[in-house]
């Protein structure tokens, strides 16, 4: 264990304190309203961060600065040094993990992972226990020496090299991560088939301003006149999809039938309405 007052007093902080992460297993900070206004706690931190062996935790009311506000962070507001206070006892798991001895993940309300079994962010080590039960990780870092790509299944690696200004991640690295989860999260929802000729059709008309927008959704789709349109989204409840299908003929429970028959693709039903009727004598 490694504390900041052991300096040396004829070395540099940066170039101790640099030594310092890097060797060691676990980084422990702690988030105060005076640490969230240092540089220096929040450089260290992200370093930390960046080598996937932050530990992070809370002692006030103190508003965490960017990233770490998207990083689980332990609650040690009115710690009393008591071992069974629960802000203290993730923290010790999360160093345990790091060190060898007790996995960060030490339950599951499942047994095994299923499609609802969703880790969302995390450190390397629950990212590596999460991958060793068999689940699906993907992992989206800046740097290619950090150990979170090497805990995941699925890697993306998005290098930016240093900030333009040191420590501040939301520059480079953290725009470059935007960029690559908004590129998957459109490829996702394209494949999956919430999206037909560039409009988002997964969608259910719930007020106003949804029903104006799936009118013109509607509109651009099939050419239809506003009337059968109204009439169509009412009869299909509201969905899109069904009264793309409904503008085509069918009712609304064969809309749902055939979209249930092609995996909820809009395109892939059409396809199908378009082949049996071109195939009718």
């Amino acid at each position: 264990m490694w504390f900041d007052r052991d300096l040396p007093a004829h070395r540099a902080y940066s170039d101790v304190i640099s030594t310092e992460l890097e060797s060691a297993s676990a980084v422990l900070v702690l988030w105060s309203k005076a640490s969230v206004e240092s540089q220096w706690v929040r450089s260290e931190a992200n370093r930390a961060r960046e080598l996937g062996k932050l530990v992070q935790a809370r002692l006030d009311n103190a508003r965490l600065p960017m990233p770490f506000d998207q990083i689980q962070c332990a609650d040690l507001t009115g710690w009393r040094r008591a071992t069974t206070n629960a802000g203290w006892t993730q923290v010790s798991r999360s160093i345990d993990s790091f060190l060898g001895n007790e996995p960060a993940v030490v339950s599951l309300s499942e047994p095994s992972p299923s499609r609802r079994s969703i880790l969302v962010g995390g450190s390397a080590a629950a990212l590596a226990a999460a991958t060793a039960r068999g689940a699906l990780t993907i992992g989206i870092a800046n740097s290619p020496g950090g150990s979170l790509l090497a805990a995941c299944g699925h890697r993306i690696l998005a290098e930016t090299g240093p900030e333009a200004i040191a420590g501040s991640t939301r520059m480079k690295a953290g725009t470059a991560q935007k960029v690559v989860l908004n590129l998957f999260s459109t490829l996702l929802m394209v494949q999956l088939g919430r999206v037909h000729r560039g409009l988002m059709v997964d969608m259910l008309a719930r007020n106003d301003k949804l029903r104006r927008r799936a009118e013109r959704m509607l509109a651009h789709l099939t050419g239809a006149p506003p009337e059968a349109i109204r009439a169509a989204l009412g009869e299909a409840g509201g969905s899109v999809k069904r009264a793309v299908l409904v503008l085509q003929g069918l009712s609304a429970a064969d809309a749902q039938a055939l979209l249930d028959a092609n995996a909820n693709n809009l395109r892939l039903a059409l396809a199908q309405l378009h082949a049996t009727r071109e195939t009718r004598p």
